[in-house]
């Protein structure tokens, strides 16, 4: 009888594993009236088949028992972790998915209302305002994965509040959500560069968008990829609000009293003996590495962020202008139209903070004469003799102007590398015409 109430306590312990958090003293209190160990197995470790617990020896009258080792389980974040929940990143992508659709409504409307004006439209168009539709495609799924993560934070942070739970940084709670697989797969699927290109590893020439360009990394260097990053960005949330206050918790001074007291008159002193083609030579290996990509609006309209500035808009972040603005308050203006560029996931989807997009290749390789996909770089040739495309006189220049090279050919700057107002640069101008020729 005496084995069988032992068999019995066994299998019990089998079917409630709670029980082995019991203490010893609880445990042989329990147990006293059904079993009397013998003294001479009180220190020896009984052998109970009990998962993959570890027992071991006992000063009392019943081993003890260790907690079973979850290492093995995935790990879920407890309620009161300074990670956010499955449910609350649930919670926070379904919130962030209706805002960028409000948003979507309202870049409609502002269109609509003649606010945001398309290219043709707009005063001062220039390159920088040039977005492919590829950038756009990106940003829209980038919106919900950047704006879940942020979103995610704040209800940790308000559960944790709730709670009294100490503060924690918010980039502390960011920097978890990566270890915990069954968090960071929600956002997943909003990363844009999930599917890689498959690479011919016998291709002569390398592509134009610069895939494959590395073939352990086909995405490494790509047009419209995120740009490479030497320091960690520091947003006012460590996600995506841009910074209004310094270290110290102190309002940052504004973009336009920064410029003017740091650029002063010039003087005629030359410190180097460089002419202006050297920066005018930088600047057109940047076009050729970088091209960053503005937010946009509905049809591709250019956002007008200074006009109805209460509305808050996701991607406008306007520049007040002081009064007594040394050159625009002769014009009257208290406002400089700025907006944000285009968000992106990071390239590996990684959950992090917001990146930005470059649509052109990382490399030093042409772009700024080829463009930086096979459409544009297609359109540019003349497909005879291996020439560019180029034109006897062109329209963007005035009519009293002339520029007319060795062989009388005029190079027209929209058609080289796509972009529009090269040509408003004289030396830059030329630095395209060296190349095409």
């Amino acid at each position: 009888m005496q084995s069988l109430k032992r068999i019995l306590v066994y299998l019990l312990l089998c079917i409630n594993p709670a029980w082995t958090s019991l203490r010893n003293s609880q445990m042989n209190s329990l147990l006293s009236e059904t079993i009397d160990a013998p003294k001479s197995s009180a220190n020896v470790p009984s052998r109970v088949p009990f998962r993959e617990n570890k027992i071991s020896p006992s000063r009392g009258r019943f081993p003890s028992f260790e907690r079973i080792d979850n290492s093995r389980r995935p790990l879920e974040p407890r309620r009161d972790s300074i990670a956010p929940s499955v449910a609350e990143v649930k919670s926070a992508i379904s919130e962030v998915q209706s805002v960028v659709r409000k948003e979507a409504q309202l870049d409609r409307q502002l269109f609509e209302q003649k606010i945001d004006l398309p290219n043709q439209n707009t005063a001062g168009f220039g390159p920088h305002l040039l977005t492919t539709s590829e950038a756009q495609n990106i940003a829209q799924q980038s919106a919900t994965f950047i704006g879940s993560v942020a979103r995610a934070i704040e209800k940790t942070q308000s559960r944790r509040a709730t709670l009294s739970r100490s503060f924690v940084p918010n980039k502390d709670v960011l920097s978890r959500i990566p270890e915990i697989p069954n968090l960071s797969v929600q956002f997943r699927p909003f990363c844009p560069y999930n599917s890689k290109p498959s690479c011919q590893t016998t291709a002569k020439y390398r592509t134009a968008d610069g895939t494959c360009n590395n073939l352990n990394n086909p995405l490494w260097g790509r047009s419209q990829t995120p740009f490479e990053r030497f320091v960690f960005p520091f947003y006012e949330d460590d996600v995506q609000d841009p910074r209004s206050r310094d270290v110290n918790g102190s309002p940052l001074p504004g973009p336009r009293e920064i410029s003017i007291a740091v650029h002063q008159r010039s003087t005629n002193t030359h410190v180097m003996d460089l002419s202006q083609f050297t920066m005018e030579f930088g600047q057109f290996v940047s076009h050729d590495i970088q091209f960053n990509a503005l937010s946009k609006g509905y049809l591709n309209s250019n956002l007008n962020c200074c006009d109805r500035k209460g509305l808050n808009r996701l991607n406008c972040l306007p520049i007040s202008l002081p009064k007594d603005d040394p050159y625009f308050a002769s014009f009257k203006r208290t406002c400089m139209n700025f907006v944000r560029s285009l968000p992106s996931a990071a390239l590996d989807c990684s959950v992090g903070p917001r990146q930005q997009i470059n649509q052109n290749t990382h490399y030093i390789d042409g772009s700024a004469v080829y463009g930086s996909d096979q459409n544009t770089m297609n359109s540019l040739r003349l497909k005879r003799d291996g020439r560019l495309q180029s034109h006897q006189s062109s329209p963007v220049l005035n009519s009293k102007t002339t520029l007319i090279l060795p062989n009388g050919i005029l190079v027209f700057p929209d058609m080289v590398d796509g972009r529009h107002g090269d040509h408003l640069v004289d030396v830059l101008f030329a630095d395209h015409a060296i190349v095409l020729h």
